[in-house]
């Protein structure tokens, strides 16, 4: 989508949520692109932070062709997003693993 000055806006209107304060509580979205911080909130909550990361997927993604923590059992995405580093293809360019690693952090507020 293009927003008022023209810049594009990544959106997903089946999951889109506006934050009223700075967390959210709502456990929704794709196993794959899911952040830590959504798995393993605790009544914590999580911030804008979990879309970085998703977007860090995504671009892994597209580069790649497959997310980087994907597994048949949804359960298991789970567990390699908790446990798991990012293993990277050696033929991705340094810029994007670069790009990627600093989308994947965790939530500096967690």
């Amino acid at each position: 989508m293009l927003q008022k000055n023209n810049y594009i806006k990544l959106v997903d209107f089946g999951l889109g949520k506006k934050l009223k304060d700075d967390r959210t509580f709502t456990l929704c979205g794709t196993p794959q692109y899911m952040a830590p911080e959504v798995i393993d909130s605790k009544g914590k909550g999580y911030g804008i932070a979990v879309d970085y990361w998703a977007l860090g997927i995504l671009i892994f993604e597209m580069i790649a062709g497959t997310t980087p923590f994907d597994d048949k059992d949804p359960y298991e995405i789970f567990k390699n997003i908790q446990k798991k580093e990012v293993k990277f293809p050696k033929w991705i360019k340094y810029s994007a693993k670069t790009i990627i690693k600093g989308l994947l952090k965790k939530d500096p507020d967690e």
